[in-house]
């Protein structure tokens, strides 16, 4: 905490340098140079919804690139200089991604901070990642609209179309996985942090352990004994480790008890998981073809 608090306060300079060196003024929600309203998010899956509901009318800059984990992100100055002059930052909140409003205060006095969390339906531990549920995800395209709708009311009508044709998307594909899911009887799975139980809940899979509760932060080996012993009793045929965190808790006990080692991706951003549906897809199957 005190090495962020430092990183912060650091920040806060070199962008005030930044302005004085570079000629940077505030801007609000009038286009930019491009034509296009700049708006900075967080991580790519919200990059990509902002992208497909503002369509040619916005600029989206994602700040966590690929393989980074928002849990212990800190921006570069190159990243932050890219989020210089946006007229809103989006971000999920809910202590996910809250660091970037440090980012969005010391860019412009006029950036508007949108939380995409807003009326989105929570766990009891208020899960931050609800971009890993579909039905949440159509709250966030619709608060996305709701809030380029607020910074452009003059092409309302525009986004709330291209929300419209995007949740009837998002809609379609969370059909699929509940036809594919409802054809298998044993849904047990060992999550690697706790990032999927709002995919779990959604299509009534059990996580019946979690390898690395803290993100970052390797469990004691009391607690792995006791991961160990869950996924033997429950014959527990994979684990899934992720690209944004280390992998050598998961290498070990996939050694240990001989299993294999599948890799889930929350965050995509990669070449290959661009799309956020894309995303979506490619951890469906990766979590399907786990079951027995």
């Amino acid at each position: 905490m005190v090495k962020r608090g430092i990183f912060c306060l650091a920040l806060i300079l070199l962008l005030t340098l930044a302005y004085v060196f570079t000629g940077c003024t505030p801007q609000s929600a009038k286009p930019g140079a491009t034509g296009k309203i700049k708006i900075v998010t967080t991580i790519p899956p919200l990059a990509d919804m902002i992208s497909i509901v503002g369509g040619e009318r916005v600029e989206v800059i994602s700040i966590v690139p690929p393989g980074a984990s928002p849990h212990l992100f800190e921006p570069s100055f190159e990243q932050l200089k890219s989020a210089a002059n946006s007229a809103a930052l989006m971000k999920i909140g809910l202590k996910l991604d809250d660091w970037a409003d440090k980012i969005a205060r010391a860019s412009s006095d006029n950036m508007k901070i949108f939380t995409l969390s807003d009326n989105v339906p929570l766990d009891e531990k208020n899960n931050p990642h609800i971009w890993l549920s579909l039905k949440r995800a159509i709250i966030i395209v619709e608060n996305i609209s709701s809030h380029l709708s607020e910074l452009d009311p003059a092409n309302k009508s525009y986004y709330a179309e291209n929300a419209a044709k995007y949740i009837e998307e998002i809609k379609a594909k969370d059909e699929e996985f509940s036809e594919g899911f409802n054809k298998k009887h044993d849904k047990k799975f060992v999550q690697f942090h706790e990032a999927w139980s709002y995919f779990a809940e959604d299509y009534q899979l059990q996580i019946v352990a979690t390898i690395e509760p803290s993100p970052g932060k390797e469990p004691m080996p009391k607690y792995l004994a006791e991961v160990e012993k869950i996924i033997m009793d429950n014959n527990i045929k994979a684990v899934f480790s992720e690209p944004q965190l280390n992998d050598r808790v998961v290498n070990f006990l996939a050694e240990e008890l001989n299993i294999k080692v599948q890799i889930l991706d929350p965050i995509g951003g990669s070449e290959e998981l661009t799309e956020y549906l894309s995303l979506m897809q490619y951890n469906y199957e990766k979590i399907l073809n786990s079951f027995n």
